[in-house]
């Protein structure tokens, strides 16, 4: 028991250490899934991220899933087709994020085995809560760097701004000057 609480605390770590990093999301939900799968006892996992529009899903990554899987879905009656996979008997499904905030749907699998059991379920959601964390950290990394180089741009634009009215004035001077 203390073995296999370790095991959750240390995933729980291992995800708030990947929150910080400043890889793509790619690269940092890859050992995620990993980690997720060895903690929660899942036999696969499927991660799907929310579309721009909010109501549709995106595979964004798995784990475990054979590839043969992902072409023919077609198991766990009463999932939408976007979450079936053949081969696995048990399902779970949990949202990424909290309430109001919600970034996408992490599908745990099994394959033989017991359904999961209570403290699994709080287990896993709790683990996609922090997912939807990194997710969340992800994105407003991405906007902070949008807005950065907007930034950047309107003050490149007033600078080029300033010198070429303080050209024309010197100019317009010069020649009055002149005459």
């Amino acid at each position: 028991r203390v073995a296999a609480r370790t095991r959750e605390l240390s995933a729980f770590f291992d995800l708030a250490m990947l929150g910080g990093a400043e890889e793509s999301l790619d690269e940092t939900l890859r050992p995620a899934l990993e980690r997720i799968a060895e903690a929660g006892g899942c036999s696969a996992l499927c991660l799907h991220l929310a579309g721009e529009d909010g109501q549709s899903l995106h595979l964004v990554g798995h784990w475990s899933v054979p590839g043969r899987a992902l072409a023919d879905p077609a198991a766990v009656e009463g999932l939408p087709q976007a979450l079936r996979i053949a081969g696995f008997r048990h399902y779970l499904g949990a949202a990424l994020g909290r309430e109001g905030n919600l970034h996408g749907w992490l599908s745990c699998y099994r394959s033989d085995g017991a359904g999961f059991g209570v403290s699994e379920i709080a287990l896993l959601a709790a683990l996609a809560r922090q997912l939807g964390v990194i997710v969340e950290n992800h994105r407003l990394q991405h906007v902070r760097g949008q807005l950065a180089a907007f930034e950047e741009r309107q003050r490149l634009a007033r600078d080029l701004h300033d010198s070429v009215t303080q050209s024309m004035y010197g100019l317009t001077l010069f020649s009055r000057a002149g005459k």
